[in-house]
């Protein structure tokens, strides 16, 4: 217990030091994914996880007092957004670019798109947002959806701010499994798609 007091104290210091001395301070997200999602059935598709350049190099930076808090984020939101997909999606593709999906082997294309971030320093909270959407191989829009994610001090003084970091990416990513694995256009998707195949060639 006094090593992690120990441990927090010199964190808050370091903290409070590099915002008086116009220093760049770089607060490191979790370095392995989340996994304590809530047990449910996967759903019966095959998707493109499209994780984009702009997501990969995501970052949230906060300017204070002649100094410089950086978080790189977007390698911690790809490796997430990854994990998250298996556990709700029978099959899953990691692409980078739109033009790199093979739309004859998958489904749909799942994309998310960080549109948030925000850390304030004294106050020890860190803010997070994406934005999910689903689309046919065709790009018409299946669904679309937002979750964000919230991370607070747990002390009054001492705090170490990649903790912060950690809960706030926890929360983002239950808000978005609960987002996804609860939207009703993806649940119907395959289903609708599959009944306007069989009237289309009821026709032929």
């Amino acid at each position: 217990m006094n090593k992690l007091n120990n441990l927090s104290l010199n964190c808050s210091l370091l903290v409070l030091t590099l915002a008086m001395t116009g220093c760049t301070m770089t607060i490191k997200p979790p370095t392995k994914p989340f996994t304590g999602y809530a047990w449910n059935t996967k759903l019966n598709l095959k998707v493109a996880l499209l994780l984009t350049d702009e997501l990969r190099k995501a970052q949230i930076e906060r300017k204070q007092s002649g100094s410089t808090f950086v978080i790189p984020v977007g390698p911690n939101l790809c490796m997430n957004a990854e994990e998250m997909a298996r556990t709700l999606f029978r099959e899953v593709k990691v692409v980078n670019k739109l033009d790199s999906v093979d739309v004859t082997s998958v489904d749909g294309i799942l994309t998310p798109k960080f549109t948030y971030g925000s850390y304030m320093n004294v106050a020890g909270i860190i803010k997070m947002k994406l934005e999910w959407t689903l689309t046919d191989t065709k790009g018409n829009p299946v669904w679309a959806g937002t979750a964000s994610g919230e991370g607070k001090k747990t002390t009054s003084f001492m705090y170490n701010p990649e903790d912060t970091v950690k809960a706030a990416v926890e929360e983002l990513f239950k808000n978005s499994h609960r987002a996804v694995s609860s939207a009703q256009e993806i649940r119907q998707f395959r289903s609708e798609e599959h009944t306007s195949e069989l009237q289309s060639r009821q026709y032929l």
